[in-house]
């Protein structure tokens, strides 16, 4: 059966929308609908999704000029001379309204999402390793792409809008996608994007009052079983609210799916995972606790589709580095060299430990940033992650920064104890100069800033002339021992 995301179905507005208040009709039956006024074509719906006042009343006003049938709305809108249907959540009405306009295809399709801050990308990436394992046609929508079993898609952001979305569900039913993997960024669960799915299981990495994820469990399917990171607080609040179906992993907690690092060598970790009378030692490449809190998360959900531990542990060793996250810079050099792409407070300070692992050397990190990352959180945000870090960060920017970027890496210098090793820097070249003089072989150099991809990416002349540069500088250096004078504040 083919599925498109439009004119496919018949949808009666007052059967899919029980509680909404209708003027000046007593149902509405719709065929397709359009957010984007200046898109609408005679005869079609209106969705008109929140924005500033006059802009959204403008908009209303050019949908009805260009022939609108009826609109689709939070508001109430009794004098509007078109058919208006109101509902309460309009975000949560669009999605479900797009679903039933391509029949629900979710319904052919075993979902399964995961929500969380950290660690959604390294999931999708163990899922698609175990998934190749057993032979399942595996769909994926996240921050590494948009794939539908077939070819990639280029669409907008971790988790599409719900016009785009449900092409893709489309999309992954029509290429006889088994199952698929959605990343839902905390933008999408806000929104209500995935209204309308239903999904076998949801994965929680994390769970918090703030970004409300939640919120995911209401669209579980009526057979569907939520997955908790008992190590993290909020899920652990999450799973207290919970009454149905659950599994639950955990590394300092007790768990389910029980995990045990073992070993954590310079270029890989060995996890040990137990469920239930089995025990398995898995290699896992990608550094840093939140991969392999994600590689259990993998291993719950793979478990609960009855795949056995053993296949599970080889797709799981299978996962090479994740695009971003401790990403390894290979320029020759005698100390490792990572590269992270998220640049936020609670990012840097988990890169820097996840860098560090259990021994005790120093990281040198460069964080290359703009006011914008510092306008988004604040000093006392910025100086609470950093408080018990005494490994040299270096603040800069690609472009020379500003006054202004330096004024606030200078309130937070004043934030941070004597201890905090906290510098500006306006270039980059100047922030590699002062560490270049100073690490030793035993440290590790982290890179910062979704910028610094330019000397990960060689498949392009420009990136590969950037990792040439880079390597020129990095081994730039005196023979240094472990016992090198300090990182100086001068």
């Amino acid at each position: 059966m083919q599925f498109i995301s439009r004119h496919d179905a018949v949808v009666s507005l007052r059967t899919l929308f029980p509680e909404a208040t209708f003027f000046q009709a007593k149902n509405l039956l719709v065929r397709g609908g359009r957010e984007v006024a200046s898109s609408i074509r005679p005869g079609e719906l209106f969705i008109s999704l929140p924005q500033a006042e006059a802009q959204r009343e403008a908009d209303l006003q050019l949908a009805i000029k260009r022939g609108a049938a009826a609109i689709l709305t939070d508001q109430t809108l009794i004098t509007c001379p078109i058919p208006v249907c109101r509902v309460n959540n309009i975000h949560s009405a669009f999605a479900i309204l797009m679903q039933a306009l391509a029949k629900f295809p979710t319904q052919h399709l075993r979902c399964i999402g995961v929500a969380g801050r950290q660690g959604k990308r390294s999931y999708s990436q163990f899922m698609e390793a175990i998934a190749k394992e057993v032979d399942w046609r595996l769909g994926k929508s996240g921050s590494l792409g948009h794939f539908d079993g077939k070819q990639q898609h280029s669409l907008d952001g971790m988790t599409p809008e719900p016009q785009a979305l449900t092409q893709l569900l489309c999309d992954m039913v029509n290429q006889n996608c088994s199952h698929a993997v959605f990343e839902m960024s905390t933008e999408a669960i806000r929104q209500q994007r995935p209204a309308g799915m239903f999904f076998d299981l949801i994965c929680f990495t994390e769970a918090s009052s703030e970004t409300k994820e939640e919120k995911m469990l209401s669209h579980l399917s009526q057979s569907g079983m939520a997955i908790f990171n008992l190590d993290h607080p909020g899920c652990q609040r999450t799973l207290n609210k919970w009454d149905g179906p659950a599994l639950t992993v955990g590394m300092t907690q007790d768990a389910e799916i029980q995990g045990k690092l073992i070993q954590n060598g310079k270029f890989e970790q060995i996890l040990l995972i137990t469920a239930g009378e089995e025990t398995v030692p898995v290699s896992i490449r990608p550094r840093g606790k939140r991969h392999l809190t994600s590689a259990l998360l993998a291993t719950a959900t793979a478990l609960a589709y009855g795949i056995d531990l053993q296949d599970i542990a080889r797709g799981l060793s299978k996962v090479g580095e994740i695009s971003g996250q401790l990403e390894r810079i290979i320029c020759e050099q005698s100390f490792p060299v990572y590269y992270e792409a998220d640049c936020g407070p609670i990012e840097v300070q988990r890169a820097i430990q996840s860098a560090r692992g259990d021994r005790t050397r120093r990281v040198f990190c460069v964080v290359e940033s703009d006011q914008e990352n510092f306008s988004k959180h604040s000093l006392q945000e910025w100086a609470s992650k950093l408080l018990l870090i005494t490994d040299p960060i270096s603040f800069t920017t690609n472009a020379g920064g500003s006054s202004l970027q330096r004024s606030s890496v200078h309130q937070l210098q004043q934030e941070l104890p004597s201890s905090a090793k906290v510098l500006w820097q306006p270039h980059f070249e100047q922030a590699l100069e002062q560490i270049v003089d100073e690490i030793t072989d035993d440290d590790v150099l982290l890179l910062i800033g979704p910028g610094f991809s330019r000397f990960t990416k060689k498949t392009q002349k420009q990136a590969y002339q950037e990792n040439q540069w880079l390597e020129e500088r990095l081994n730039r250096r005196p023979v240094l021992s472990a016992s090198c004078p300090q990182f100086s504040m001068s």
